[in-house]
């Protein structure tokens, strides 16, 4: 619990630092991204979170492999792109720490940039980016965090228009897919992001949920028989507390903007493209009551929660005012995501030196 505490005291004490900057936003990024990297980059393996010990361990094997060895053992194996790298990684820095720092900067550095560049926000991405356990998820989730990483840059060139967008978005794909298979869901957001503001969008984004609905067993029994893994048709008992507050938390930027409490009136068409991206996280997500394996799925859509809610909530206006109304509602919610992202995370884990 030692390190969440301190994780999130420093992202507060950042976010008030940065209010005297000349940039505040892009200060607090940076200064709170480096906290949360320093901290929780520290923690020891044994105790971090689910598969970071046998990633660990293979990280320490990989060290001691030759090129040619590597090869014999993992050569056609599925994401070979990421063993590669890790390959890589563990001969240039054989320090058995070093992925966990290395893990954590690469999701946080990415996910702050997708911040900056597709929000207004401050404090309250950084802390839906733990109240959600996304970090907790990639964290653990090695393989898909690399793709994932890869997917969020791509993501920037999916906006762009002709091929100074799409081939870079294509070989960027590509490369997500040789991290992690699983990526290839992620594909459509080129399309999607393509989805015009009048009802003839609305309409197709529509049939594209409908799709997905009624696609949603076939596609992954299709994925199974293809990767020949059962384990991608699992079903899993697990609690719906979690499941319900990550819902309501990707509801709340369609519920503003239905009840017309925001000020975005026509929504911009960047937030447009993000309530786009993240009802689809919501249907994946849905979908693990289906097949456990959908979580994983949903994850590469959910993120996209970050940029709706964050845009929503700071985009409140009502006709009490700023310090009568929204201020208020806004700190009530950094109250709520702050408990929330404790709640959410591990709380076994300890520094790699007390250990």
């Amino acid at each position: 619990m030692l390190m969440w505490l301190l994780t999130l005291a420093g992202i507060f004490i950042c976010y008030f630092i940065s209010e005297k900057k000349k940039n505040p936003r892009k200060f607090f990024l940076i200064s709170a991204g480096i906290i949360i990297v320093l901290i929780l980059g520290s923690r020891h393996f044994i105790n971090g979170f689910t598969d970071e010990i046998s990633y660990n361990y293979l990280y320490q094997g990989y060290s001691k492999l030759s090129f040619g060895e590597f090869l014999n053992l993992q050569w056609g194996e599925r994401d070979f792109g990421f063993y590669l790298t890790y390959w890589c990684m563990a001969h240039i820095i054989p320090w058995a720490q070093f992925p966990i720092y290395f893990i954590t900067a690469l999701f946080v550095g990415v996910t702050f940039r997708f911040i900056y560049k597709n929000t207004n926000a401050t404090l309250i991405p950084v802390l839906l980016m733990f109240a959600f356990g996304m970090f907790s998820f990639y964290m653990a989730a090695y393989r898909q965090c690399f793709a994932m990483c890869v997917c969020l840059i791509a993501f920037e060139f999916a906006k762009k228009r002709g091929w100074r967008g799409l081939l870079p978005y294509a070989a960027l794909m590509f490369l997500a897919a040789m991290m992690h298979i699983s990526s290839v869901i992620f594909i459509p957001v080129y399309f999607l992001l393509r989805i015009k503001e009048n009802g003839a969008g609305i309409a197709i984004w529509t049939a594209a949920l409908i799709a997905i609905i009624l696609t949603a067993n076939t596609l992954m029994v299709y994925a199974a028989e293809i990767l020949e893994s059962d384990g991608y048709l699992d079903t899993l008992e697990f609690s719906a507390t979690g499941l319900v507050i990550q819902m309501f938390i990707m509801l709340v930027p369609f519920a503003f903007s239905l009840v017309k409490i925001t000020n975005m009136g026509n929504l911009s068409r960047l937030q447009h493209s993000l309530l786009i991206l993240t009802s689809v996280g919501m249907m994946f997500l849905g979908f693990k009551f289906m097949y456990y394996t959908y979580e994983r799925v949903s994850y590469y859509y959910s993120i996209f929660a970050i940029g709706s809610f964050s845009n929503a909530v700071t985009n409140i206006t009502h006709k009490k005012g700023e310090k009568n109304f929204v201020l208020p509602l806004q700190i009530v919610i950094i109250g709520l995501l702050a408990v929330l992202a404790l709640w959410r995370t591990t709380s076994n884990i300890n520094f790699f030196w007390q250990v």
